[in-house]
C-alpha cells in the first residue's frame, strides 16, 4: 500500500510541477495523431473494403457507389445564369460516363416527377390509375406551379432515370418501339422531345408516339414516348447495383440521365434542365473498379476531370477516409502535408523525450536518494508511465470524437480501422516514452553518488 501511495505522490509531483508543458505535448500528440491516420489513410488505403458486400461484380471488376457533395454547391450556383457553365456541367458529366477504364453509370427508381392530371386524364379516359401514382406520397395529386410557372392540379408519378450506361448494364428491353440509344438521347434543338420508356402496365393506356410534358426538379421537359418495356422489367432499388433489392417498372416512366445537347441549342434556359439533370445523375452514381487497390489512381483522375471543368469531384465510396479528405488537394500538397505531419510526429515525441530525461536530470539526486533507500527502480518508473499516459491519452478521445461523425465518411468498419490505427500510433509512442524513461532512469549510478557524498 505504501508503494501505490508512494507511486500517486510522485506522479503527482511531477506532473503538477511541469503542467504547462504537459498540456502542450497533449494539444501535439492530438493534432500530430489525427493527421498522422489520415495521411496514412490516403497513401495506404485504410479502409478500402467498406462497400463490399454491397458492390455488384462482374468478371473482372465491380460497380461501387460514388458521391456527389452537396457541400460544394457554391461552385454550382452559376449554372442557371451561364450557358457556358451549364454547357460545362454536361460535358463533365458526360466525360465521366464515357471513361473506358471507370465509367459511370447512373440510376434513380424514387423520383419525384410530375405531370399535369388533365393530360393523364386524356389517356386514362376515366380509368383507375393510382397504380401508376407515386404511393411515397401522402397525396399524389395537388395543386402545384408546373415547372414554377402555371398552378394546375397535377399527379406525383412512378417514375425513374438511367442513363444508357445503366439501362444497358440491368438489360432492359424492349417489347415495343425502341428502348435508349445514343441517337435517342442527343438534343439537336431547342424545345425537342426527350424520349421516355414505359412499363408494360401502360400498353393500350400510352401508345408509341404519344407526348406529355414532365416537371422534373421544377424544370418541364417535353416527352414522348419512344418504348415500352418488356412485361416484368427489374432494376435494383438503390445505386449499389448490387441486385439484392430490385424494384419491378412495369407502372413506371422512365426518363432519361446524361442527355448531350447539341452545340446548336444556346439558350440558357433550356441548357440548364439538363445541367441540373446531370446533377441529379451524378447525385445517384456508380463507377466501375477493376481492382479497389486502385482507388488512389481513379480518385486523381476524378479530380482532374472535375479540375479541368471547375467542379466539385465526384468521390468514390470504396476509397479510404483520407482520399476522401484530401479530394480537392494536388499531390505536391499532399505531400507538403505528409511531410509536416511526419515533423509534428518527430517533435511531438523528441519533446516527451526531452521533458521526461529534465525531469529525470533536475531531480537526480532525489530519485538516487529513493534508490540508496531502498526503493524499487519500478516505482519511479510507474509514476513516469503513468504521466506518460496521461499526456497521451486525451489524444484517445480527440480521435474517437472526429473519425466517429458522418461527415468524415467514415462508416462501420471504416471507423474500427481508422481507431485502431490511431491506437497503434499511441501504443508506439508510449513504448517508445517506457523505453526511453526506462534506459535514462537506469543510468543512474547510486555507487558514484554515495562516493562522490563521501
Amino acid at each position: 500500500m505504501g508503494k501505490i501511495k508512494f507511486v500517486a505522490e510522485e506522479f503527482f509531483r511531477s506532473f503538477r510541477k511541469s503542467l504547462f508543458k504537459n498540456l502542450i505535448l497533449m494539444v501535439m500528440f492530438s493534432i500530430s495523431l489525427v493527421m498522422a491516420v489520415f495521411v496514412s489513410s490516403y497513401y495506404l488505403d485504410l479502409g478500402e473494403t467498406q462497400h463490399n458486400e454491397y458492390a455488384s461484380q462482374e468478371e473482372d471488376g465491380a460497380w461501387y457507389q460514388v458521391y456527389f457533395l452537396w457541400d460544394d454547391l457554391p461552385e454550382l450556383n452559376d449554372l442557371d445564369s451561364s450557358g457556358t457553365r451549364c454547357r460545362d456541367m454536361i460535358n463533365y458529366y458526360n466525360r465521366l460516363c464515357d471513361s473506358e477504364d471507370n465509367p459511370v453509370i447512373s440510376s434513380a427508381t424514387a423520383q419525384s416527377m410530375y405531370v399535369r392530371e388533365d393530360d393523364m386524364k386524356k389517356y386514362f379516359d376515366n380509368q383507375d390509375c393510382s397504380a401508376f401514382l407515386n404511393t411515397e406520397r401522402d397525396d399524389p395529386i395537388l395543386m402545384a406551379y408546373f415547372g414554377g410557372g402555371e398552378a394546375c392540379s397535377v399527379m406525383s408519378m412512378k417514375a425513374a432515370q438511367f442513363n444508357l450506361g445503366a439501362y444497358r448494364l440491368f438489360g432492359l428491353k424492349t417489347s415495343e418501339g425502341e428502348g435508349f440509344t445514343e441517337e435517342n438521347t442527343y438534343m439537336e434543338s431547342e424545345g425537342e422531345n426527350v424520349p421516355v420508356l414505359l412499363g408494360n402496365d401502360y400498353k393500350g393506356i400510352i401508345n408509341l408516339g404519344e407526348t406529355f410534358d414532365m416537371d422534373l426538379g421544377g424544370n418541364v421537359f417535353n416527352c414522348k414516348v419512344t418504348g415500352i418495356l418488356e412485361r416484368g422489367s427489374q432494376a435494383p432499388e438503390f445505386a449499389d447495383y448490387s441486385g439484392k433489392s430490385m424494384v419491378t417498372l412495369d407502372s413506371y416512366i422512365i426518363f432519361p440521365f446524361g442527355v448531350r445537347v447539341s452545340e446548336n441549342v444556346t439558350s440558357v434556359k433550356e441548357l440548364s434542365k439538363y445541367a441540373n439533370c446531370d446533377i441529379i445523375a451524378l447525385s445517384n452514381s456508380a463507377a466501375y473498379l477493376k481492382d479497389t487497390k486502385d482507388a488512389k489512381n481513379i480518385m486523381m483522375n476524378f479530380k482532374d476531370t472535375a479540375q479541368e471543368f471547375s467542379f466539385p469531384p465526384i468521390i468514390l465510396g470504396e476509397a479510404s477516409v483520407g482520399l476522401k479528405m484530401f479530394r480537392n488537394e494536388s499531390e505536391a500538397s499532399v505531400r507538403i502535408i505528409l511531410i509536416l505531419t511526419l515533423a509534428l510526429i518527430g517533435f511531438s515525441i523528441y519533446s516527451l523525450f526531452v521533458t521526461f530525461y529534465d525531469k529525470i536530470q533536475s531531480n537526480i539526486a532525489t530519485y538516487g536518494i529513493y534508490l540508496m533507500n531502498g526503493c524499487p527502480l519500478w516505482c519511479i518508473l510507474t509514476s513516469f508511465l503513468l504521466e506518460n499516459a496521461i499526456i497521451l491519452l486525451p489524444s484517445v478521445f480527440v480521435c474517437k470524437n472526429i473519425f466517429i461523425y458522418d461527415n468524415l465518411w467514415a462508416f462501420g468498419p471504416d471507423i474500427k480501422i481508422l481507431l485502431r490505427t490511431a491506437y497503434i500510433y499511441l501504443g508506439s509512442a508510449f513504448l517508445l516514452g517506457a523505453a526511453f524513461t526506462a534506459y535514462v532512469l537506469c543510468k543512474i549510478d547510486t555507487e558514484h553518488m554515495i562516493r562522490r557524498k563521501e
